[in-house]
C-alpha cells in the first residue's frame, strides 16, 4: 500500500540530502567505504537514525557493473491499530546522474522517494485475536515493535493490519490441524505440476509451513467469482525456497473457512 505523503513529508524535510550545502554524491565504489548507518544518515539526516539500509544492496568488488539506480530501506517498526501487528515502511530512493557524471561507475544523487507500508506479526497469539490495540497496551506494543529489527523478520505485505490479523489467524489454524493429521476444512490442492494432491500429501506439505513466514495477505470480495455472500482471505507463505498460496473460502457470518485452496505461488518476487 502506498502511504499517504505525510511520511514522504517528513523525510524530505528533514534530510539534509536534499538541502544546500549537498553531500557528495554516491557511487558504488563510495558506498562501499561507508557504513549502512552512515549512507541512512547522508539520505535521511537525524531521521537516519530510525532507517535500516536493506542488507545485500552494495556489490562487495568493482567488478559489479549493474548502474546504481537506488536504494532499499526499512524504517524502525511502530504499533499499528491491531493488537500484535507492527507497521513498517519499505522507502526505495532513487537516484539520477550528477551534473557531469562520467565512467562506468557514475555520481549519483537522489531523484525521488517511494514509500510503502509492509507490517510484521510481533506477538501471534494477540494477532490471531485479530482485535484491536486497546488504550492501555499501546505504550507496550510501541516498545515491543520499536525493539524489533526490520531486516531479522519477513514482512508482510498487506492493505491494512486487519488484512493481517485477519488472515493469519486462519493460516495458523490450518498448519496447526494439519500437524495433528486433520483438514481445518475440506482442501484442494495443487501441486507444482498442476496436478491435484490427495488430502494426506497435502496436510503434510502445509504441517511444515510457519506462519511467520506469510509474505502476503489480501481479502477478496466473492473470491474473484463476483459470488454475493461469499469472501475469501488469500495468504502467500515462504517455503523452504518457494512459495505457497493459501485461499480461505468463508460465508459471510460464519468464522470458519468453508473451503480451503492450496497451490504454489506464482510470483515469489515479494520475498527478501
Amino acid at each position: 500500500m502506498r502511504r499517504p505523503a505525510a511520511l514522504l513529508a517528513l523525510l524530505l524535510a528533514a534530510a539534509p540530502a536534499w538541502a544546500a550545502p549537498e553531500p557528495a554524491p554516491l557511487n558504488w565504489a563510495r558506498l562501499r567505504q561507508m557504513t549502512p548507518e552512515a549512507i541512512s544518515r547522508q539520505l535521511f539526516g537525524d531521521l537516519g537514525q530510525i532507517m535500516y539500509l536493506q542488507p545485500g544492496q552494495i556489490p562487495a568488488t568493482d567488478s559489479f557493473r549493474r548502474p546504481f539506480r537506488d536504494l532499499r530501506f526499512l524504517s524502525r517498526p511502530r504499533a499499528s491499530y491491531r493488537a500484535g501487528v507492527c507497521e513498517t515502511d519499505w522507502v526505495t530512493v532513487e537516484f539520477r546522474w550528477a551534473p557531469g557524471a562520467l565512467g562506468p561507475d557514475p555520481a549519483m544523487r537522489p531523484r525521488r522517494i517511494e514509500v510503502t507500508t509492509q507490517f510484521i506479526v510481533q506477538n501471534l497469539a494477540e494477532a490471531r485475536g485479530g482485535g484491536p490495540v486497546v488504550e492501555e497496551a499501546l505504550a507496550r506494543l510501541e516498545t515491543a515493535c520499536a525493539a524489533i529489527d526490520p531486516r531479522d523478520v519477513q514482512p508482510i505485505i498487506a492493505t491494512t493490519a486487519f488484512d493481517v490479523t485477519g488472515t493469519v489467524a486462519p493460516l495458523a489454524d490450518l498448519i496447526e490441524a494439519a500437524r495433528a493429521g486433520r483438514a481445518l476444512a475440506p482442501l484442494e490442492c495443487l501441486g507444482e505440476d498442476g496436478e491435484a494432491r490427495g488430502e494426506a500429501e497435502c496436510l503434510r506439505e502445509l504441517a511444515r509451513l510457519q506462519p511467520d513466514k506469510m509474505f502476503h495477505a489480501w481479502l477478496s470480495a466473492g473470491c474473484d467469482r463476483n459470488e454475493t455472500g461469499l469472501y475469501c482471505r488469500n495468504a502467500s507463505v515462504f517455503d523452504f525456497g518457494s512459495a505457497v498460496e493459501i485461499r480461505f473460502e468463508f460465508r459471510r457470518g460464519s468464522a470458519a473457512p468453508t473451503r480451503v485452496f492450496v497451490k504454489p505461488a506464482l510470483d515469489t518476487s515479494s520475498i527478501e
